[in-house]
C-alpha cells in the first residue's frame, strides 16, 4: 500500500519538532529543516554532505541518535555514515543544541575509511527564496570585512557570494539572523539554476580545484552557529501543522497549456493506446541523435505511436558535424509526417550555438512553414543561463527540468516545485521575443552535464538509471499536479511531461498509472482556461482551477502523508494523504 502512496515500502522519516526558545525547527535524517521564527522561514535546511567526482551524492545513514529535547531547548548527537559498494567509505560524527535564547550549533568531525576522490564534504545551508529574494544581505569575507550584497531576484548564472565566512540578514522588522561558519570557506550559488526552491551556501569555492582525493584517517572539522538579534519578547515556536489550509483564487484566466509527453522505448499495446487517446497529448517528442546509427529505427518508431495516437510529432535533433546533410536526410525520412515543433541541438555543446540556428533554421522553416522552431539545451536551466545564444529567427527556447539533482526525498521534491515558475521567468527575461516551452519535465535528469564519460561535456543516463517507483505512485500524481499548477501560472503556451513508455510513468502492462488518471481527469473536462491559487502552506498542498464556459473544477493535491484539512467555502473539505481530488462547482 505504501508504495502505492509514494513509490516504497520504507517507512517514511519522521520531522522531528524541535525548538529553540522562539525558534521552531524540524530535524529529519540528519538534516535541520525549516528554521522558522512567528512562522516565517529563516532557513530552509542546514546539513551535512559528500559528493563524488561526478558530483554524485551519497546517501546518508544516521545512527545512534541520542536527544535531550526540552520545552525551549534541545541537544542532540548521532552518527552519519556514507557507504560504497557495501563498505563503510566516510563517517562524520555529529553535534547540534538550541537555546533559550535563539542560538543553534551545528558542528560536524568527519573522518575518511578508505581513500577517495570528493568534490565535496561538508555543510551546505538552503536560504528560502520566498523570503529572501531581493533582500539585503551582508556578507562576511575570509578576512572579516563586511560587504553589504543583495539576494538576486532573477536566477543568477554565477555564484553570487563567492568567498565567506558569514553571513546577517534581516529576517521580519527588528529581527537580524546571523549565520557563523568555520572550518573552511564558502560561497553561495542560486540553487534555481537546478529548479531547487533555495540559495546554497556550501564549502568549498569552486574556483578551488576538485576534486580532491581523501586519504583514509583524514579528518574534515567544521561548526555553524545561527544567532538572532531582536528576539526579546518572542513567544515560544510553534508549528500549524494541525490548521486548515486556506486557498486564494486568483483573478486572472489563463490560457491552458498544451501537454505532450516524451517517446518512450516501448510500442504501446492496443489496450494502452486506447486509454493513451483519453490523455489528449498534444505532441510526441522524439529525440534523435544523427551521430548515432539507430535514429532512422527510432524515427520510424516515433511516427507508428504518433500515428496511432492521432498526434504531431516534435522532432528534436542533435545535429553533428554535417548539419545540412543531417537535416536532409531527416526531412526526406519524414516525407511530411506532421510534425509540429522541431528543437535544434548541436553534438558535444551545452546549447545550441547561434550559427548553427541561423545555418539550419530556413531549411527547417521551408520544409514545415507552420511548424514552431526552437533551440536551448537538452539538461535543465543552468546551461541555458549560462550559455546564451543568438535566439533570433526561433519561435521559442526550451531546456528540462527535474527536482533531483541535489536532494531526493520527497519533501524537497515538494519543495523544489515553486522554482519552476523562476525558470520560465528568468528564461523569459533573456528571451523575451521568444516563448518560452519546459520540455522534458521528468522526475530524474537524462543528461549528467557535469560528469565525463565518453562524451566532451557531458554524459547521458541511461533509461534504467531514471527509473522511480513514484512515477508510477498517487505522490507522483500529486507532484505532476503541484509543477502543473506553478508551470500554467507563467502562461507558458506548451510543455512535455514524462516518457510515454519504458517508466511507468502513463502504464503498467494495460492499467493506468495515477498521473495518466489525473491527466484524463483534465482532459475529460477540455478546460479552456485556469486560475492560480494560492495555498496558505505550499509545502503541503496544490491547487488548480480549470475553466471553460459556464464550469470550474478545483483540482487539490495533499503532498504529506497526513490527511489534509481544507478550507473551501467556510467548509472544510478532508483530503487523505499523497492523494489528490477534483471537485465540480
Amino acid at each position: 500500500m505504501s508504495k502505492d502512496l509514494y513509490g516504497s515500502d520504507q517507512v517514511l522519516p519522521m520531522l522531528k519538532p524541535l525548538n529553540a526558545g522562539p525558534v521552531s525547527i524540524g530535524f529529519e535524517n540528519g538534516a535541520l529543516r525549516y528554521v522558522r521564527i512567528n512562522g516565517r522561514e529563516v532557513l530552509r535546511s542546514v546539513y551535512m554532505t559528500l559528493r563524488d567526482h561526478n558530483w554524485g551524492t551519497f546517501n546518508p545513514i544516521i545512527e545512534n541518535e541520542n536527544w535531550d529535547i526540552a520545552r525551549d531547548q534541545f541537544k542532540g548527537k548521532f552518527t552519519c555514515r556514507y557507504e560504497r559498494e557495501g563498505q563503510t567509505l566516510f563517517v562524520w560524527q555529529v553535534q547540534i543544541s538550541g537555546s533559550q535564547s535563539g542560538q543553534i550549533k551545528f558542528r560536524i568531525e568527519g573522518e575518511a575509511k578508505a581513500d577517495f576522490l570528493k568534490n565535496r564534504a561538508g555543510f551546505c545551508i538552503l536560504h528560502p527564496i520566498e523570503e529572501c529574494a531581493g533582500q539585503k544581505v551582508w556578507i562576511t569575507e575570509p578576512n572579516g570585512q563586511e560587504t553589504e550584497q543583495v539576494f538576486p531576484k532573477l536566477i543568477a548564472p554565477d555564484r553570487p557570494f563567492p568567498y565567506l565566512r558569514g553571513m546577517r540578514w534581516e529576517v521580519s522588522p527588528g529581527i537580524q539572523a546571523l549565520l557563523k561558519m568555520e572550518g573552511d570557506d564558502f560561497e553561495t550559488e542560486d540553487h534555481r539554476n537546478w529548479t531547487d526552491t533555495s540559495y546554497k551556501t556550501f564549502c568549498t569555492p569552486l574556483n578551488i580545484p576538485f576534486p580532491v582525493e581523501l586519504k583514509a584517517g583524514e579528518k574534515v572539522v567544521q561548526s555553524i552557529q545561527l544567532s538572532f538579534s531582536g528576539l526579546l519578547g518572542i513567544g515560544k515556536g510553534t508549528e500549524n501543522q494541525g490548521q486548515a489550509i486556506a486557498l486564494e483564487i486568483g483573478d486572472t484566466l489563463l490560457p491552458f497549456p498544451e501537454i505532450g509527453t516524451l517517446l518512450g522505448p516501448e510500442r504501446l499495446s492496443e489496450a494502452q493506446l486506447k486509454l493513451a487517446k483519453t490523455l489528449n497529448w498534444s505532441h510526441l517528442r522524439v529525440e534523435l541523435d544523427f551521430e548515432q546509427k539507430g535514429w532512422p529505427a527510432l524515427l520510424e518508431h516515433a511516427k507508428a505511436e504518433a500515428l496511432a495516437l492521432a498526434c504531431p510529432l516534435w522532432v528534436s535533433m542533435t545535429l553533428g558535424a554535417n548539419p545540412h546533410v543531417q537535416l536532409e536526410t531527416l526531412l526526406t525520412k519524414l516525407a511530411n509526417f506532421p510534425a509540429s515543433h522541431f528543437s535544434i541541438f548541436q553534438k558535444n555543446t551545452y546549447a545550441t550555438p547561434s550559427a548553427l540556428i541561423a545555418d539550419v533554421v530556413p531549411q527547417i522553416r521551408l520544409a514545415y512553414p507552420n511548424a514552431k522552431i526552437g533551440a536551448g539545451v537538452q539538461t535543465n536551466y543552468t546551461e541555458l543561463g549560462r550559455n546564451i545564444f543568438e535566439a533570433n529567427g526561433l519561435d521559442f527556447v526550451c531546456f528540462g527540468i527535474h527536482p533531483q539533482e541535489h536532494a531526493f526525498d520527497l519533501r524537497s521534491l515538494v519543495e523544489n516545485l515553486e522554482s519552476q515558475a523562476d525558470v520560465v521567468a528568468s528564461a523569459q527575461a533573456l528571451y523575451p521575443a521568444q516563448s518560452v516551452i519546459v520540455s522534458p519535465v521528468n522526475l530524474w535528469k537524462r543528461f549528467n552535464p557535469y560528469a565525463r564519460g565518453q562524451s566532451e561535456h557531458f554524459i547521458e543516463v541511461p533509461l534504467s538509471a531514471q527509473n522511480d517507483a513514484r512515477y508510477a505512485s498517487s505522490f507522483g500524481a500529486g507532484w505532476f499536479l503541484g509543477s502543473l499548477a506553478v508551470l500554467a501560472q507563467t502562461g507558458l503556451p506548451t510543455l512535455t511531461v514524462f516518457r510515454h513508455s519504458g517508466l511507468s510513468c502513463w502504464f503498467e502492462a494495460e492499467k493506468t498509472m495515477p498521473c495518466a488518471e489525473l491527466l484524463k481527469t483534465i482532459h475529460s473536462f477540455a478546460p479552456s482556461h485556469l486560475r492560480v491559487v494560492k495555498t496558505s502552506d505550499k509545502l503541503r498542498c496544490s491547487a488548480l482551477i480549470l475553466e471553460k464556459p459556464g464550469q470550474t473544477r478545483l483540482l487539490l493535491a495533499n503532498h504529506q502523508a497526513d490527511e489534509l484539512r481544507v478550507l473551501i467555502k467556510e467548509q472544510v473539505l478532508l483530503v487523505p494523504g499523497f492523494q489528490w481530488v477534483a471537485l465540480d462547482a
